[in-house]
């Protein structure tokens, strides 16, 4: 009998997509396609089938009929399983948890932690990324329970990417890291490659294409020779992927070929869909539409056989975005609005709003703007909803990872006072003098103790509130610079795509002077939205800081504050020629100023404000102030609102001090101290 394949998942993500992505955008006067991404939803298996051939399914259900209740039997029902999963998922899904079921009744572990790498695998192509989570998880407690090192490493990297489907990106490379070194040093060519293929997708996430394609083609070399086909074409995928994102087409249409080959030779519904969806996207980087149809009726037919929804909604859009390229509208919106169905009833929402972002391209192409700005809206709810989503979820890990460790610490006091009431219990066995003498010792000891612990834990807490909000605050740049860099590159280029059309529209249309004059107000208009989306998203990610620093960035900053005329704001700085502040504690007192200055201009009432930045012996001390109404600086400690309280956890954090100096009609002065040594 050949023995079981167990499964090392891998991962591979796109921008702000997940799996099974297909997003275009649409330049309504030339039908352009801007962008296609995929993201590929697919298993890596760990560990190499026996040097045998596999045995037939015929085979192996026969051979179940007489097997004894032992652990040959777990391992034959796995195998039966891997036969049925690619074709007929549900009934390997009933053979896995048949195996898993005997495993429990005999004690065979490594049957469990065989099952859950299978079965999880399957719950990760149907999108149930929460229930394979918690699979894993127990997977992992069960192999360090029985300290069985080969399958910690396994179920550490399949937990890995259970976290990294539900978007949980830091527990994912927690898992990775805590993972990869139970696989370096190997001799198995098979898990060399996988690991390569691995630190390929790390490198496509982080934007590093080149170094992505370098473990890339090592990786299918590796692959290719161990002789697996689907990871072979797994990587092929990858690989393809990095060619793509640096526009290299032909040799990202080379790799997708192989392992579309592949797919068909091993009869894998789901990689073919993958593949098909892939090339879909470089035929339209191309403007080849030749056999975008075919395929994509192709992908339904293949989605139907697996029940795989998200491909199912994503070729009914790229059906949709194929006849909008086409012009034929009517076709255009009766498969956008079947993928739009689709997706809302599986509850997919990024598939919705990308779909709902189509809806919105197709009807602007019918000069039907009405419904476009409908659709578009409710594209932008989404995502905004998505987005909210995320926020949250990170906000409550960090809360509950906060309460936890004040327990912890709560519950290590109560031990230290019962350990010591012990002692005094023992102590005053002893002689009346003796226990005199040692209680008055004990009692000062325990109070000195008692003052230690108390510092002990108020520092401790000091540390937590600030790794919190540290946290928080990263967390809050790191959105703000996605959300700035979405809206510059995406719907600021949307926007100017829009006018650019209007534009040549202009000049084809015979109009009267008061629809000539409509027109260029709106094209005024359209001019004041692309500014004004180009400095929200620079105020909320100033790139001037990240290049030049934050002399530069503050210089910039006041400068668009005078240029709107708000109020007048001198800005000086003095000794910071020569003197780098490290990035993070710059964007946080970037962050500041730019709050007091808001400040200034929404509740000060101020004609004149001064920004004062300079370095004073390894100190940057920041001094911002106004001509404004003033303001009960006690009201600020007690009810101050939410910028006051932004402010003061970012001077908290950077350990800085703060002198705030208002009365009212007598303008506002805040003195600010860092040391950047």
């Amino acid at each position: 009998m050949s023995s079981i394949c167990d499964r090392l998942y891998y991962w591979m993500k796109s921008g702000v997509s997940y799996a099974y992505e297909l997003s275009f955008k649409l330049n309504m006067n030339l039908f352009k396609y801007f962008k296609l991404l995929v993201a590929l939803v697919l298993s890596l298996r760990m560990g190499m089938l026996s040097a045998q051939q596999r045995t037939p399914l015929d085979s192996l259900l026969s051979e179940i009929e007489t097997a004894k209740e032992d652990s040959n039997k777990v391992l034959l029902l796995l195998n039966i399983g891997r036969e049925f999963e690619n074709e007929r998922p549900l009934q390997a899904k009933d053979y896995y948890r048949q195996a898993r079921d005997l495993s429990q009744k005999i004690g065979y572990n490594r049957g469990i932690l065989k099952f859950a790498a299978n079965y999880t695998y399957l719950l990760n192509m149907e999108g149930k990324f929460d229930s394979s989570l918690a699979i894993n998880l127990q997977a992992v407690d069960l192999a360090f329970k029985i300290n069985d090192k080969e399958y910690q490493g396994k179920s550490l990297f399949n937990t890995g990417t259970s976290y990294n489907y539900l978007g949980e990106y830091k527990k994912a490379i927690e898992y990775y890291l805590r993972g990869r070194p139970y696989f370096e040093g190997g001799d198995n060519i098979l898990v060399e490659g996988q690991i390569n293929d691995l630190l390929q997708t790390l490198n496509t996430q982080l934007g590093k294409y080149d170094s992505g394609i370098a473990y890339g083609r090592r990786a299918v070399v590796l692959l290719r020779k161990a002789g697996d086909g689907d990871l072979f074409a797994v990587s092929c995928m990858n690989l393809a992927n990095n060619f793509s994102r640096k526009l290299q087409n032909d040799s990202a249409f080379s790799y997708l070929n192989q392992a579309l080959s592949i797919a068909r030779l091993e009869h894998n519904l789901n990689l073919e869909a993958t593949v098909l969806i892939n090339i879909i996207h470089i035929e339209l980087n191309t403007f080849n539409l030749e056999k975008i149809k075919e395929r994509a009726e192709r992908i339904l037919w293949l989605s139907g056989q697996t029940d795989n929804i998200p491909n199912k909604a994503i070729a009914y859009r790229a059906l949709g975005i194929y006849y909008l390229r086409k012009e034929q509208f009517e076709e255009s919106k009766k498969f956008l609005d079947s993928s739009l169905n689709l997706a809302s009833a599986a509850g997919l929402k990024d598939e919705m709003r990308k779909t709902l972002e189509e809806l919105s391209n197709l009807h602007y192409a019918m000069h039907d703007y009405k419904y476009a700005a409908v659709y578009l809206g409710r594209s932008d709810s989404i995502g905004n909803a998505v987005m909210d989503e995320k926020l949250q979820l990170n906000i409550q890990d960090l809360e509950k990872k906060y309460e936890t460790q004040k327990k912890e610490a709560t519950i290590q006091i109560q031990r230290a006072e019962i350990g010591q009431r012990k002692t005094m219990n023992y102590l005053f066995a002893g002689g009346a003098a003796a226990l005199l003498i040692i209680l008055l010792l004990s009692l000062r000891t325990y109070h000195q103790k008692q003052k230690l612990q108390k510092q002990r834990i108020s520092e401790l807490e000091t540390e937590q509130r600030l790794s919190a909000a540290q946290s928080v605050l990263k967390g809050e740049e790191q959105e703000r610079a996605r959300l700035a860099k979405d809206l510059h590159d995406g719907l600021s280029g949307m926007l100017s795509g829009v006018k650019y059309s209007l534009q040549d529209m202009k000049g084809n249309l015979i109009m009267t002077e008061e629809n000539r004059q409509a027109f260029e107000r709106s094209m005024d208009m359209l001019d004041s939205s692309i500014q004004e989306m180009r400095r929200v998203a620079h105020n909320m990610m100033p790139e001037v800081l990240v290049r030049y620093g934050l002399d530069a960035a503050m210089k910039d900053y006041v400068a668009e504050i005078n240029k709107a005329g708000m109020v007048k704001v001198v800005y000086q700085s003095m000794g910071l020629e020569d003197k780098e502040v490290e990035k993070s504690a710059a964007l946080a007192i970037y962050r500041i100023v730019q709050e007091l200055l808001n400040n200034v201009i929404k509740h000060a009432r101020a004609t004149e404000a001064l920004v004062q930045l300079f370095n004073e012996n390894d100190k940057l001390v920041v001094n911002v102030e106004d001509n404004g109404k003033g303001f009960d600086t006690r009201l600020s400690e007690e009810k101050g609102g939410m910028g006051w309280r932004n402010i003061r956890s970012r001077v908290e954090l950077l350990n800085g001090k703060i002198d705030l100096q208002s009365s009212p009609d007598k303008g506002t002065a805040v003195n600010l101290e860092f040391n950047i040594a």
